[in-house]
């Protein structure tokens, strides 16, 4: 026997359940995540026991990271802060692209503390970076290492001559002393740092004060860039890479780089070379995640090809 009835022409089932679709949008002056949360609120009320809910598409995806949005907020200020603070750091890694020294990479996730592991520990007590191992030979600070390997084979960054490497050594150390640590880093962390931390605005007596400092370092720069392209004569050196480090920031750091043409034109064609470009960005943020630099040779000579670990 049979008889009419009526159903709906097509089932929907979702995560193998019975279910109905509905589709809305947040009213007017009401965000996204307003609306979401008045529609598990209305759920939790009016559905009959038995039923339930659950989010899909865009929704599902805003949903999962309302939730976690704290934790990310959080997380993002650190890989933040990780990176600029390593911003020195990070030197190495267009170096060695561009010196061609066969490495092999390895990550540190600096999320999980693994700077401060005790296999990582054991090559760099500091828990800083970077760090070559060389066999049984260890060694930390970016200016050591970029000596080291520098050394291994013949080039131009870094010329067998006692006169050249001095001027290379000079500029490296005033680097340290005065560029870095007096002129460009009070800046980026008091306009950089402190905004992303929250820490409060930039300290006035401070900025000023870098800011008198980077306009005497700058002229310094300036005259001697007008007689000379590069910091060591008519070719690129270690130098370069040294003193274009304090500078790679300056835009958000509010540094007048622009005030002196010969400087800017200077940082320009240092920062141009290829080597700046994808290895760099990859290796600092891979997958999302700041990491250090620690060069791993294996136990033969890093003249030969040689296996690099890169860790923050």
């Amino acid at each position: 026997k049979t008889r009419e009835s009526t159903a709906p022409q097509v089932i929907n089932h979702f995560n193998l359940f019975r279910s109905a679709t509905i589709n809305g949008s947040a009213a007017p002056g009401f965000s996204s995540g307003q609306a979401l949360q008045e529609m598990e609120q209305v759920a939790a009320r009016t559905l009959p026991p038995g039923m339930s809910f659950a989010w899909s598409g865009l929704s599902f995806e805003e949903s999962k990271a309302g939730r976690q949005s704290f934790v990310l907020f959080g997380l993002g200020l650190l890989l933040v802060y990780l990176t600029l603070a390593a911003q020195y750091e990070s030197l190495v890694l267009p170096f060695i692209v561009l010196l061609g020294v066969p490495l092999e990479l390895e990550f540190v996730d600096l999320t999980k503390g693994q700077q401060h592991s005790p296999e990582y520990r054991a090559i760099n007590p500091t828990g800083r970076s970077p760090t070559l191992v060389d066999g049984d030979f260890k060694l930390w600070e970016t200016t050591a290492v970029m000596h080291y390997l520098a050394s291994q084979k013949p080039n131009t960054l870094w010329p067998n001559d006692a006169r050249v490497r001095a001027d290379i050594v000079r500029w490296q150390s005033w680097t340290l002393a005065h560029w870095e640590k007096e002129s460009c880093v009070p800046l980026v962390f008091e306009r950089i740092v402190k905004q992303i931390l929250g820490t409060g605005p930039p300290d006035a007596a401070v900025v000023a004060k870098a800011l008198d400092n980077f306009a005497r370092d700058a002229k310094l720069l300036e005259a001697h860039l007008a007689k000379q392209p590069y910091m060591v004569g008519s070719a690129l050196t270690l130098a370069d890479f040294s003193v274009t480090g304090p500078l790679l920031y300056h835009e958000r750091a509010g540094i007048p780089l622009a005030d002196y043409p010969k400087l800017r034109d200077w940082f320009g064609r240092v920062t141009a070379l290829p080597c700046w470009k994808g290895d760099r960005a990859g290796i600092l943020r891979r997958g999302g995640v700041s990491v250090a630099v620690v060069l791993r040779c294996s136990a033969r000579k890093c003249a030969e090809p040689r296996r690099t670990s890169d860790s923050r």
